[in-house]
């Protein structure tokens, strides 16, 4: 279970940079 909520957590923070650079 953590293997997949690290995965997660790796996904989730580019995709918040993602939105930053759009929102930007």
């Amino acid at each position: 279970r953590d293997a997949r909520h690290r995965h997660t957590n790796e996904s989730t923070r580019k995709r918040v940079i993602y939105y930053t650079l759009f929102e930007y």
